[in-house]
């Protein structure tokens, strides 16, 4: 058959300048400390030569193998070491025929891959016959022994011998085998042990020993393997242990089993060649991806079992490395069970290494890239994060400007407002830039390498930022844009899995040992509260000890009388816990423009110690035996935890009418009836008959159809104020208006709504001047069952507006906060947050 094209694989072999040599299989690496020579070093001038006693001057043994020995020797003539390979004695004539055609078939392959033949010599005749062959002296550790130093994790080696190295010595393999073929020569006997690699990376294809010429005359059988050599092994004794893959069998069946072809391991002489070298090959390969051979077995017979069925693993199942697909399929194609399927030639297969490693360096250059844009768009990103805090200082200067300057000043006086808001604006402006260059810089590196992690966590990490400050501002458009862009980029979903991460609930359950909201008895109990407004108020409650600043929502001062009577409880009273509170646990969700409880579900009791719940507005129910429900409104964010105390109260400490609000964190966005009735302008609306008072009578009025269900209205805050003082003596319990800041809380619970049902107003949900067609006009209170706080709180979004008990920030002291939608106003004023006063 025609000799293949070797010109691109002798180019190779020429560019790598790669040096190759001769090495017995079983020949170990000489060490320097071994200084004991089986031969002597060097024969003194009167010593008998042995052989060609002209040439060669014999040394130390280097090692045996099953046709012989080998010993380092000294070629005077050439001023060179030499390797002398010395037949065995008494060695059959087969087997010294086989010497001979090594020695004539490696002599035939004159190429840098394979070991030079310097001469070869017989001494004796007939049985006594021996022979020698000079050839290279090889130095180095053979391929098996560095991989196995690879397994075992050796610094040195696992430092020197990356697997693109690996690979090239792979290739250089395959060019030397490659020119065996071109000159009608097949090995047979491939594996890690018969390639020697040297110090200064020479790669040494050794142990020609079963090759075969393929244009030569017909090889002769070798018997049936009672001749084996010294180490060999016979198939029919199945219960040979194998400790390793390393045993060369000689009979029908010729080669390593680990590593021979399917066609060699069931005996098929006449199939074996050059692609069955080639199978060789990709078990080479498949240890230097693996680090194991493709075929393992507890005996011999079971490792050719699994060669003759192609029972191969894929490598990269195999691999402690990452092992590449491209390499999968190139291993496996040359392991293919069928010779017609397997990779067509060893320079073919050499060629299918160099596309890889050529792809592997130009992903290279595109990972460098792709990591050089990610660094410049992290830098971008991470100036993009700096200005909105640089842009919120600035904010706050364009505020202390705005309200140092009057809109009365002149132009002049104001230049330092209008470049306050230049500054600002252009920051705004420089971090939407900033935003746009990071996302150009990280979608730059994605479309330069696909596969880059750092690219897709780089513009995930801005577009979730971008998601969070849509969320603060509930903008559901921008955060479905945003959650949408993200998942196109957010690989394996990580990103989205954080916008979904659970929280978890700590309850834990308190109560008071005594009895202080019992009603007072005493006579002469009473509540005076100040028409002043002086106290401040901070962190949710009174703070009669703290000065007054212009900060400050101030309230009234509330005393009660006589001194000594107290309702309420003080510092010097103690709470225990309660525990084995059963807490339930129910959901807000959105049905028609409105937030309304789901299904309820156990969650269990106190103390509840980290319970994980998914994110949302939740409304927790704790239910103990003994003690009033509580609804606790709770916000699970995102992989954070929601840890409250809760005090309990008995039902007869709660007066008739009332809502227990728990405390905890939320968004902030009298004297005589007849001087507080009702009224407009100086139009008394209710009749006073025999010093009691009564609505008008049906019809007295056609305008105002009095009910006496309609909410109290038409008071100003001193009649409120004053009905609290009466209400508290009249009940024993103290009594006051809310803060505007407790107010919101009982009004928008902890999610932050827009109002006490959802975030977007609809007529029919509350009362005010759009909910009822064609008229405005009072409705009983609760006419609106929807208009519910978590706290089961009901009219704060609608029906009346309500007086709080303090005052705005300075300087707007003699006003008075008043909170919540009314059936005369628009929906603006029904807003949890919006403030307004008189």
């Amino acid at each position: 058959m025609a000799a293949p094209d070797f010109s691109k694989a002798l180019k190779q072999v020429l560019l790598n300048r790669v040096v190759l040599s001769f090495h017995p299989t079983s020949m170990p690496t000489p060490r320097p400390d071994d200084k004991t020579p089986l031969l002597p070093a060097r024969p003194t001038s009167g010593a008998p030569p042995i052989g060609n006693a002209e040439r060669y001057v014999l040394g130390e043994e280097l090692g045996r193998g099953g046709l012989g020995r080998v010993v380092e020797a000294w070629d005077p003539e050439l001023k060179r070491t030499v390797a002398v390979k010395l037949v065995l004695e008494n060695l059959p004539p087969e087997l010294l025929d086989r010497f001979r055609r090594e020695a004539e078939l490696t002599a035939q392959l004159e190429h840098p891959n394979i070991v030079p033949v310097h001469d070869i010599w017989q001494r004796g005749e007939g049985s006594s016959r021996r022979l020698f062959l000079a050839m290279k002296r090889i130095r180095g550790r053979n391929l098996a022994t560095l991989l196995k130093d690879l397994a075992r994790g050796d610094t040195e080696t696992v430092k020197t011998y990356s697997r693109a190295r690996l690979l090239r010595v792979f290739q250089d393999i395959c060019l030397g085998i490659a020119y065996a073929h071109a000159n009608g020569v097949i090995h047979r006997d491939l594996k890690p042990s018969n390639v020697m690699i040297g110090p200064f990376g020479e790669t040494l294809i050794v142990d020609w020993g079963l090759a075969k010429s393929v244009t030569g005359p017909a090889e002769a059988p070798a018997g049936d393997g009672r001749a084996a050599l010294a180490g060999n092994a016979r198939l029919s004794d199945s219960t040979v242990p194998l400790d390793n893959a390393d045993l060369t069998m000689e009979g029908q069946i010729v080669g390593t089993s680990a590593y021979m072809s399917p066609e060699q391991a069931g005996g098929h002489v006449a199939e074996i060649g050059p692609r069955s070298d080639v199978y060789s090959l990709g078990a080479i390969l498949y240890e230097i991806l693996t680090l194991r051979p493709p075929v393992e077995g507890k005996t011999l017979a079971e490792v050719i079992t699994r060669v003759r069925t192609g029972a191969v693993a894929l490598p990269s199942s195999l691999g402690s490395a990452l092992i590449p697909p491209e390499l999968d399929a190139i291993c496996l194609k040359a392991l293919a069970l069928r010779k017609e399927d397997r990779t067509p030639s060893a320079i073919a297969l050499h060629d299918d290494i160099q596309l890889f490693l050529e792809g592997v360096k130009e992903r290279e250059r595109k990972s460098r890239e792709a990591l050089e844009r990610v660094a410049s768009g992290r830098r971008w990103s991470a100036r993009y994060g700096a200005l909105e805090a640089e842009i919120a200082a600035q904010e706050e200067i364009v505020a202390d400007w705005r309200e140092r300057i009057k809109p009365h000043q002149p132009a002049e006086e104001k230049r330092p407002l209008w470049e306050a808001m230049a500054r600002a604006r252009s920051m705004r402006e420089e971090r939407i830039n900033a935003y746009s260059k990071a996302t150009a810089e990280f979608a730059q590196a994605l479309t330069v390498d696909s596969s880059s992690t750092e690219a897709s966590d780089g513009i995930c990490d801005l577009i979730l930022g971008r998601f969070l400050e849509a969320e603060e501002r509930r903008d559901r458009d921008q955060m479905l844009l945003e959650r949408n862009t993200l998942a196109q980029y957010d690989r394996g979903g990580k990103y989205l899995a954080r916008l979904e991460a659970p929280g978890k609930v700590t309850i834990r359950t308190q109560a008071f040992r005594c009895d202080c909201l019992s009603p007072v008895r005493h006579p002469d109990w009473r509540v005076e509260i100040a028409d002043d407004v002086t106290v401040p108020w901070r962190e949710g409650r009174a703070r009669p000890d703290l000065p007054l600043t212009d900060d400050d929502g101030p309230v009234p001062v509330v005393a009660t009388f006589p001194p000594g009577v107290r309702y309420g409880h003080s510092p010097a009273c103690t709470r225990h816990e309660v525990a084995g509170v059963e807490v339930s646990i129910a959901r807000y969700e959105e049905h028609d423009n409105r937030f309304v409880l789901g299904p309820e579900r156990v969650l269990g009791r106190t103390p509840l110690a980290g319970a994980e719940v998914p994110r949302g507005s939740w409304v927790c129910f704790l239910r103990g035996e003994g003690f009033a429900p509580v609804r606790l409104p709770v916000l699970i964010e995102r992989s954070a935890t929601w840890e409250q105390d809760v005090n309990l109260y008995r039902p007869e400490e709660i007066p008739a009418g009332f809502c227990v609000v728990p405390g905890g964190p939320f968004t902030f966005g009298g004297t005589e009836a007849r001087k507080r009735q009702p009224r407009h302008s100086d139009r008394k609306w209710w009749i006073e008959q025999d010093g009691r008072f009564a609505l008008p009578p049906t019809g007295s009025d056609p305008s105002m159809e009095w009910d006496p269900r309609w909410p109290v209205m038409s008071i100003d805050w001193f009649d409120a104020k004053a009905y609290c003082s009466w209400k508290s003596k009249l009940s024993g319990v103290r009594h006051e208006l809310m803060h505007e800041q407790e107010y919101e809380k009982a009004c928008r619970g902890v999610d932050g709504r827009m109002f006490s049902y959802g975030d977007i107003y609809e007529g029919p949900y509350s009362h005010t001047s759009v909910s009822l067609p064609g008229k405005m006009t009072p409705l009983p209170v609760g006419s609106f069952p929807v208009d519910e706080s978590p706290y089961g709180i009901r009219d704060l979004s609608g029906g009346m507006e309500t007086w709080c008990s303090n005052a705005p920030e300075a300087p707007f002291r003699t006003w008075r906060c008043q909170r919540g939608g009314a059936w005369g106003s628009t929906s603006t004023n029904a807003r949890s947050a919006y403030r307004h006063g008189i």
